[in-house]
């Protein structure tokens, strides 16, 4: 699949953050990429969603992240995808998805407590929600089944779907200590996809002007905001993604407590 070059926006400086035991310099340079400047950032509110687990989302480099954020944005929605990681805790651990919600919170509450210090350090008017509320949103069934009866119906939806997830398992399934059944594997990993869509949706329809993240979409969610919102004729919820220069590639996603 061909890649468009994106219109950059950038901001490249040192950051630096008083804490305990002194001064520390954070020299990163993160970078704001979107296809869709639709409207200026400033004038934006921004949601920033957070892969828990994902390097890019811990210590400095979810710091450097905040302050572009306050460079560039009007107000911010910060999401802990917690509960959406149930799938992929299941998938690890040959266990039913709901059986690891629990689990999934809990890593959504030390990921809250551990970053706690880069959290106070938004400086613009932020609102903190976690994954639950996408889920027990009114309209997220509604948006699940119009996708899950697309799925079904239409081939060339069904394709990238199936495309999206045989990509993250080519990915995923080496690193497993496990033997995952295949079948399995993907089930999960389109309910997972089923659900992320169904919350895009609602982002557009909540008025978040764009979604911030570190990498660029999958496929199925690319597709999902070009049918259900673009061709609506909205711009919301468009995607804006981070890059880190000097740095090529992140270490995998870690779903356990990090110390």
């Amino acid at each position: 699949m061909t890649t468009p070059k994106p219109l950059v926006n950038e901001c490249g400086k040192v950051l630096s953050l008083l804490g305990e035991g002194g001064h520390l310099e954070l020299r990163i340079k993160p970078i704001l990429k979107t296809e869709h400047l639709w409207k200026p950032f400033s004038e934006s509110h921004c949601l920033m969603t957070i892969s828990v687990g994902q390097e890019v989302h811990e210590g400095e480099k979810f710091l450097a992240s905040v302050q572009l954020v306050n460079a560039h944005f009007q107000r911010c929605t910060l999401c802990v995808d917690d509960t959406l990681q149930r799938y992929t805790l299941a998938l690890g651990q040959n266990k039913e998805s709901e059986s690891c919600l629990e689990e999934a919170l809990y890593l959504g509450d030390l990921w809250l407590k551990r970053n706690e210090k880069s959290i106070q350090a938004f400086e613009l008017p932020l609102k903190l929600i976690r994954w639950e509320d996408w889920r027990f949103h009114s309209d997220f069934e509604k948006f699940k089944a119009e996708l899950k009866l697309h799925y079904q119906e239409e081939a060339s939806f069904r394709e990238i779907f199936l495309k999206t997830v045989e990509g993250f398992l080519a990915r995923y399934l080496p690193r497993l200590k496990i033997f995952v059944d295949p079948i399995r594997a993907q089930n999960l990993s389109l309910e997972y996809l089923f659900e992320e869509c169904s919350a895009l949706r609602l982002w557009a329809q909540t008025g978040y002007d764009y979604e911030v993240y570190p990498n660029r979409r999958n496929w199925a969610m690319s597709l999902v905001h070009e049918l259900y919102v673009r061709a609506q004729g909205s711009e919301a919820a468009s995607e804006v993604f981070l890059k880190f220069k000097n740095r090529k590639q992140f270490r995998p996603q870690v779903l356990e407590e990090i110390v």
